[in-house]
């Protein structure tokens, strides 16, 4: 779910430095590639959080990436995860824990509710990897100001 779909979200101005014009087709050729070398069932919907939200039906990922980052754009996000997620199943946050902080809070919230526990990420090898293969060259992120590798995501778990 992204905003990116909708082509008249205002934040689609500036990704013609992002290559916006094929971003639907770069997602779903990663997703594809993906399930293919995985074996997973997965579905691609492509679609704003608007439409996707109205949908009810039981999933095992979700991966919020709300447009201006705002606790009122994330709140149906949340919300349908709340009532679509599997026990067992993971929601990712991006831009958790970096300049925006409705992320993090939504996700403090839903671990107050004792429905979801916190996933650790172990980022140490993660940014050796990208060190070592140099994968942040010529990349002027704004997902955490200051840090050249970011580490701009957060995982949840579903308990109950």
């Amino acid at each position: 779910v992204d905003p990116a779909f909708d082509t008249t979200n205002r934040f689609r101005e500036g990704w013609k430095y992002f290559g916006w014009y094929d971003y639907l087709a770069r997602i779903r050729d990663n997703v594809e590639k993906f399930v293919t070398n995985t074996s997973l069932n997965a579905q691609f919907y492509g679609m704003t959080s608007e439409e996707f939200c109205h949908r009810e039906e039981p999933v095992w990922y979700v991966f919020i990436d709300t447009g201006e980052h705002s606790a009122e754009s994330l709140t149906p996000e949340v919300a349908w995860v709340e009532r679509n997620l599997m026990p067992g199943g993971i929601v990712i946050f991006h831009d958790y824990m970096n300049q925006y902080t409705a992320p993090k809070e939504a996700a403090d919230r839903m671990i107050e509710s004792k429905k979801f526990e916190l996933v650790p990420i172990d980022w140490a090898p993660i940014i050796k990897y990208v060190k070592e293969n140099n994968l942040e060259e010529g990349n002027n992120s704004w997902h955490m100001l200051g840090n050249p590798n970011p580490n701009f995501i957060g995982a949840l778990r579903r308990c109950r």
